[in-house]
């Protein structure tokens, strides 16, 4: 199985991410082919630091969402970073798995939401 680093397909929605007073760092994109080379499973992964101090005030939800050359939706997922937990920085890693072969991918959206 061929990985392939798709960093450079990632558009971030700052708008969102910046009203929640976080910011993401240290994100990379890679894609893993599936066995049958039809599917294969885009993973993002990086950090959510908070914009200022050390904590952040709620729950966040980072979702990431993968659009094919046609742009529609091919797959979506998300994981929570918890406040309480919080301090400083949290890294995530959040995988989608997408019916088409990884050529056909060409943005990987990533925000955060309340939750």
């Amino acid at each position: 199985m061929a990985t392939i680093d798709q960093t450079h397909l990632i558009e971030y929605l700052d708008d969102m991410t910046s009203r929640l007073g976080v910011t993401f760092a240290a994100v990379s994109v890679l894609t893993e082919a599936g066995f049958d080379e039809e599917n294969c499973t885009v993973t993002a992964r990086g950090e959510l630091r908070a914009v200022s101090g050390n904590e952040i005030n709620r729950n966040v939800q980072i979702v990431v969402s993968v659009y094919d050359t046609q742009k529609r939706v091919i797959g979506t997922s998300s994981t929570t970073v918890n406040a309480d937990e919080f301090y400083r920085f949290d890294t995530f890693e959040v995988g989608v798995s997408v019916p088409l072969a990884a050529s056909n991918v060409e943005v990987v959206r990533i925000y955060t939401k309340k939750w």
